[in-house]
């Protein structure tokens, strides 16, 4: 499932094992990935607090909380080639 909770969900903390930790945030980083690929909205947003704060470069410079956080997307599907494209992504 593209949310990506349910993968997810297990992997929140540290593990004290520094190849499950890096294993853990590869799939939290290439899940949410995959959802700004496909667009789902639903997926972008998974494992992000509700009280999040996102400095970013377009305005809005500032996004308070999972709403405005949300409402940047809009924006960055309106001028993103399909399918977006990362590139150097490394963990």
């Amino acid at each position: 499932e593209l949310d990506g909770k349910e993968e997810t969900e297990n992997l929140m903390g540290p593990s004290n094992n520094p190849a499950t930790d890096e294993a853990a945030i590869r799939t939290l980083v290439e899940n949410w990935a995959g959802a700004v690929r496909a667009r789902h909205l639903d997926g972008i947003l998974a494992n992000h607090s509700a009280d999040m704060l996102m400095f970013d470069v377009p305005p809005p410079l500032e996004s308070k909380g999972i709403e405005a956080y949300s409402k940047t997307w809009d924006l960055f599907f309106s001028w993103s080639d399909d399918p977006v494209v990362f590139g150097g992504l490394r963990v």
